[in-house]
């Protein structure tokens, strides 16, 4: 099997502020790029490229579930990979600009008929999802290469989502005025020269986190180790198993309502332009939500913290419900909604190196990229559901792209899909987190005894 060589380097190292910053820079990517194309690709299909919203639903479905798969052999691939570079950091630098042409192209009308249009759509959707797949994959599991020291895997973590807001309030305030600016009019050239500005920008923080980032852990090949023993580590897992259905009910939530959150104010509240400001508030709180999470972690446990966070979720779709057309109450629901989306990311994403050692400890392999990759098959099948619920609940409520004004019943259903899936996900984050039990006591125990396993066979260096 592989043995890792944790030099003292990887142990004790405190690391610079340069590359705490360049590493929390791909997570920048991450939201430019996943946050414009969640946010508006729906919108995209039905109201722009002239899709309907059923069959929109049904691309989102097929192209997420293919996707997963992906996205679950993206980490033993990664695992494998042995260059100058490192392991992880070279999906950075190769994958920089095939992630904005494949962008460009999914946000890129066509004249064509209606099977075509679709055959279009799942090609560019595909293609988008799958560069996004193993450049996450890998960019995720670098944290778990950079250091095993956990205080510094939580402040990286913390970087890691003080990026997400950052690309976040970006995408916030820049895509609807480059839509607008770039299109004069044309809504379908001003969201491809939008995508293009913020494939541009993607490519520019992979390129700050590849040069900025060292790989300090490294591990030697002594034995291959299969793919399917990698996931059968994973199945062993117990801490594992809840962090991943966690993620999964983490980013069905938010997922379903960023596909929902542009035909609640364009047709619910009736000002499209509203997003751009209530959007901004979500990003606006990102970084301050996540600073006092350290120091909870010191005081509550992570666990608790996950707890606290589900039910701000669960109060956060209430206020939607009680919200109705109150401006400064909407307002208040979308500042809850950004202090809800970037802790409870930051908590689940600084829960899950940690069970990486647990699986080490309880089966022998280390195997980093299974872990993140069953993460993010898990994400990539929520990610499914969610925009799949979407479109076709906007069906069952008869929303038409065709109307200005959708009937009243329709906007009543459009009001109901805003709040209610918050409360659902609230619920099922506490039914999940709450059986967790890698406390900070039993992980430092854990860290100890490999530490003694490695230096009783020798194969610590």
């Amino acid at each position: 099997m592989e043995k890792i060589k944790q030099t003292l380097e990887a142990a004790n190292i405190k690391l610079s502020w340069r590359e705490r910053f360049s590493y929390g820079a791909a997570d920048v990517y991450g939201t430019l790029f996943g946050n414009f194309l969640s946010t508006f690709i729906l919108y995209y299909y039905t109201d722009i490229l002239g899709i309907s919203a059923a069959v929109a639903a049904n691309i989102f479905l097929v192209c997420n579930l293919v996707d997963a798969f992906t996205a679950i052999s993206a980490g033993p691939i990664a695992d494998k990979v042995r260059t100058k570079w490192g392991t992880y950091r070279p999906f950075c630098l190769f994958g920089a600009i095939p992630q904005a042409i494949a962008l460009v192209l999914c946000f890129t009308k066509i004249q064509a008929g209606e099977g075509t249009k679709v055959i279009w759509a799942m090609a560019t959707y595909l293609l988008v999802n799958v560069c996004y797949a193993f450049i996450n994959t890998a960019y995720s599991t670098l944290c778990s290469a950079m250091t095993t020291n956990v205080n510094e895997r939580g402040v990286l973590n913390v970087f890691k989502i003080g990026g997400s807001a950052t690309g976040s309030l970006v995408v916030s305030l820049l895509a609807l005025p480059l839509v607008a600016a770039i299109g004069a009019g044309n809504e379908a050239r001003g969201y491809q020269g939008a995508a293009a500005v913020m494939g541009i920008l993607s490519a520019v923080m992979l390129l700050i986190a590849f040069f900025g980032t060292k790989e300090r852990v490294v591990v030697e090949k002594t034995e291959k180790v299969k793919v399917i023993d990698s996931f059968k580590m994973v199945l062993k897992n117990k801490p594992c198993i809840l962090m991943i259905f966690l993620l999964m009910f983490i980013a069905w939530t938010f997922n379903f309502r960023f596909a929902v959150v542009m035909y609640y104010c364009k047709y619910y509240l009736g000002d499209a332009g509203l997003l751009t400001g209530f959007n901004s508030l979500v990003s606006l709180v990102g970084i301050p939500a996540i600073i006092p999470i350290p120091g909870l972690y010191k005081k509550l446990g992570k666990k608790n913290t996950m707890v606290l966070v589900a039910i701000l979720t669960i109060l956060n779709g209430i206020v939607f419900l009680l919200a109705h057309q109150n401006y400064y109450m909407v307002a208040f629901g979308f500042i809850l909604f950004g202090v809800t989306l970037n802790a409870s990311f930051s908590v689940v994403w600084g829960m899950i190196p940690d069970t990486i050692e647990y699986g080490e400890w309880k089966t022998g392999v280390r195997a980093p990229g299974a872990v993140v990759s069953a993460c993010a098959f898990a994400r990539k099948i929520a990610i499914a559901v969610a925009t799949w619920s979407v479109g076709q609940a906007l069906s069952l409520i008869h929303y038409s792209a065709e109307l200005e004004v959708q009937t009243a019943a329709t906007n009543t259903g459009i009001y109901y899909l805003n709040a209610v899936p918050l409360i659902i996900g609230g619920i099922l984050m506490l039914i999940v987190i709450l059986p967790y039990n890698l406390t900070q006591e039993k992980f430092e125990s854990i860290l100890k005894e490999i530490d003694a396993r490695k230096a009783s066979s020798g194969s610590l260096g």
